[in-house]
């Protein structure tokens, strides 16, 4: 019986061991990168597509994807691959059973190359009723409220960045 409880504690020692002390992920959900920013990246392979069909694709799914895809819209190049701009989406965390509409608001850039693109959103920023900041540093919410604007926020990112991987992945119709 003693061995066996030995074996438990060592495991578990070795367990607690292995976690970083700084973790590189804000509420063990958003990804943080060197500077401690959330920030999401991908790289992307599209096939044998051009620089200028993925392009355009891109630039249909900001259109698509957003209101106003000159609003939203900062940098379109065509010469460079580069687009950027700013978006909002509205995450629903609860407080004491009551949702709470609360913007994130981001900044997005798409840089598109022969056959492959590159995705970054990072410059989250949360605004709720009196409670606003950066993702990263907002203060006033409970721990448990910042933890579903974490959930909820990964979620509506990769349901983004999957939207815009399908975008490039899908030829424009001839109609």
């Amino acid at each position: 019986m003693k061995a066996v409880f030995l074996v438990l504690m060592v495991s578990l020692n070795v367990i607690a061991q292995s976690k970083p002390a700084n973790s590189t992920k804000l509420g063990e959900v958003l990804p943080l990168d060197a500077t401690g920013r959330v920030q999401y990246q991908v790289v992307e392979q599209i096939g044998n597509t051009n620089k200028d069909e993925l392009f355009q694709r891109a630039r249909r799914w900001f259109a698509q994807t957003y209101k106003s895809a000159n609003a939203s819209l900062q940098i379109s190049d065509a010469a460079t691959g580069e687009l950027s701009g700013k978006g909002t989406f509205i995450v629903r965390p609860t407080s004491i059973g009551i949702p709470q509409d609360t913007d994130v608001d981001y900044s997005i850039s798409v840089e598109i190359k022969d056959g492959r693109y590159r995705a970054t959103i990072d410059n989250f920023f949360v605004r709720v009723k009196t409670i606003q900041g950066p993702i990263e540093t907002v203060k006033g919410a409970s721990k448990g409220f910042m933890q579903k604007v974490y959930d909820q926020t990964n979620d509506q990112v990769y349901t983004l960045l999957l939207s815009l991987n399908r975008a490039l992945k899908t030829p424009k119709s001839d109609f």
